[in-house]
């Protein structure tokens, strides 16, 4: 997570800290904030499960989107999410950070 950014439950947290994110809470957006590099797309009934990394980095990422989206391995897709669904956790217990 950037510098200077603070969000609640981390007030209280010293060190690195971990953001989450439900595959659910993360909305498609053009000009959003979260860009995924996706590797495949897996159509589930009504929606498409989006599986690839953060765009720059290693970490796993997956969205969940409703309707049928045609994609392809290397696509990059950009997201947004609500403040309200993002969970910090403590990097060296993996627990959640309460808020």
């Amino acid at each position: 997570m950037p510098a200077g950014i603070k969000l609640e439950g981390a007030l209280a947290h010293q060190g690195e800290a971990l953001l989450g994110l439900r595959p659910e809470h993360l909305v498609p957006d053009a000009p959003g904030p979260i860009t995924i590099d996706v590797d495949i797309g897996e159509q589930l009934g009504a929606n498409t499960l989006l599986h690839g990394t953060l765009s720059g980095t290693d970490h796993a990422m997956v969205a969940s989107v409703a309707g049928h989206v045609t994609t392809f391995s290397g696509a990059q897709h950009r997201f947004s999410a609500a403040f309200e669904n993002l969970h910090l956790f403590d990097t060296e217990t993996q627990k959640r950070l309460a808020g």
